[in-house]
């Protein structure tokens, strides 16, 4: 469901499920010429609570290997947060976007 809404948004996927020794990113998507990371949680309800602390650095670390190991400036990314909530008929998904602004 996350994958098809964002490339009906305009996002090329570049990975999924992307794992690296500090973790692993859901979604890496490009949309002019900027990165975008996203993490995605699928809860019955309030799924904008499993966004914790500790997911939240161990996210970050995995994002800076990302941009490292293809080249990718670290002045043009953006972390965002899909969340789907399997309590609604059709299920609803929430999209905010730039988290790391959010959290500093």
């Amino acid at each position: 469901m996350a994958v098809h809404y964002l490339q009906r948004q305009g996002y090329r996927i570049l990975h999924a499920n992307w794992y690296c020794r500090r973790g692993e990113l859901d979604i890496v998507a490009l949309k002019e010429g900027r990165v975008f990371f996203f993490e995605v949680k699928t809860r019955e309800e309030r799924v904008l609570e499993s966004m914790t602390d500790y997911k939240f650095k161990n996210m970050l670390r995995s994002v800076q290997l990302y941009l490292k190991h293809y080249g990718y400036s670290f002045s043009n990314f953006q972390v965002d947060f899909l969340g789907i909530e399997t309590k609604f008929t059709p299920p609803k998904l929430i999209h905010i976007q730039n988290i790391l602004e959010a959290r500093i």
